[in-house]
């Protein structure tokens, strides 16, 4: 592929895959992936804060939101950033062109990256594009504001998404007491974005397995909620540890159990060293760690460079999506979201919003009125 960084709205078109980076949280890992690549993925940030594309010059970059909000951010209001992304759509839906693959990363537990990304996910999934929505949960240390806020941004994005992973800061980081604040949120955006590298180049750069980008978008359409892993390892029991931490990882929650999957998509990434038998093995290993799902697709990346003497490996394991979801996405549309700026009630008309706030939805529910009876 043209090393050259996308130009929109003329190259608009001109690669089946496209990431987004939505809020600070979500441009830091989109812009780090894009470095990464040498500017080889097709890439958009978009951020109600302009400070955002001043500190990664270079990467294409949309200020949502401008009229509304003068390019200082969302101040945490979900209903700001929605109502921004709301404004900002035509502009996005210009740069963003027709992908076929669309990758949103975002950060949850404040504004932009909670209101803006169910909007964006909404709008790609209109154009035809599959969506995977990789939204990081807030740590600990945020506070219990920051979780409330992700908690409820999480069922419109799970909606919106054809796909979702919600991997938590604390597991991406490991261990973030003893880090300073700064540090913290850079390592955890780094582990997003390389994560998300290896699947990148599983698609980009496949080797003796080829797992091509219509399969996964076949497996990602309407897949639900999903769990992402990745790891690395080295040394002559490499496929052992690999396999240790697909059974071990921080991204299973609270019970810190690998979940039942439906589909699971596996890259398995090395060098030259790569031998069959640690293919099979972690192949075999992961299926049954994921309770042996109906689908199973697997590729792999041989990059002597990249991976010599180590094996990286990157899964995500799909759960079967519930009857309610699979019934809204037959009819063509997802499920209603009452507080959507975009929901309209006349045959897809767009609603109707005043100071950010949607005025389609009646006062008393708007402002928690108690109505006298």
């Amino acid at each position: 592929m043209s090393t050259q960084p996308y130009a929109a709205p003329a190259d608009a078109g001109g690669s089946p895959l496209l990431l987004v980076g939505v809020g600070r949280a979500g441009c830091a890992a989109a812009a780090r992936i894009w470095r990464s690549s040498g500017g080889r993925i097709r890439t958009l940030l978009a951020d109600t804060d302009a400070r955002t594309g001043i500190e990664n010059p270079g990467v294409p970059f949309l200020l949502m939101g401008a009229n509304r909000l003068g390019g200082a951010g969302a101040g945490g209001s979900v209903a700001n950033a929605r109502a921004a992304a709301h404004e900002s759509m035509h502009d996005f839906a210009e740069r963003a062109g027709t992908p076929r693959l669309a990758v949103v990363t975002a950060g949850l537990g404040g504004g932009t990256g909670g209101g803006a990304s169910m909007e964006i996910l909404e709008r790609l999934r209109r154009s035809g594009a599959v969506t995977l929505a990789f939204a990081t949960m807030p740590f600990a240390f945020e506070g219990p504001a920051a979780a409330k806020a992700a908690m409820n941004a999480r069922p419109l994005i799970e909606r919106n998404a054809d796909a979702s992973v919600f991997p938590p800061m604390d597991g991406l980081v490991g261990c973030a007491d003893s880090a300073c604040m700064d540090e913290a949120f850079a390592r955890g955006a780094d582990a997003a974005a390389a994560g998300i590298t290896l699947f990148w180049r599983l698609l980009e750069t496949p080797g003796y397995i080829s797992l091509d980008l219509e399969r996964v978008r076949n497996l990602a359409a309407d897949a639900g909620p999903a769990v992402f892993i990745s790891a690395t390892a080295s040394g002559p029991d490499r496929a052992e540890k690999i396999l240790a931490a697909l059974s071990d990882s921080p991204a299973y929650g609270a019970d810190g159990r690998p979940p039942k999957a439906s589909k699971l998509v596996l890259g398995v990434m090395g060098g030259r060293d790569l031998r069959l038998a640690e293919v099979g093995g972690i192949a075999k290993g992961a299926a049954g760690i994921f309770g042996d799902p109906q689908e199973f697709a697997m590729g792999t990346v041989d990059d002597e460079d990249a991976f010599s003497g180590r094996i990286s490996v990157a899964a995500f394991a799909f759960a079967a999506p519930t009857r309610e979801r699979r019934d809204s996405r037959r009819r063509g549309r997802a499920a209603p979201d009452p507080l959507s700026p975009m929901h309209g009630h006349f045959g897809g008309a767009e609603g109707n919003l005043w100071n950010g706030e949607d005025i389609d939805v009646p006062t008393y529910i708007r402002r928690k009125l108690t109505l006298e009876r």
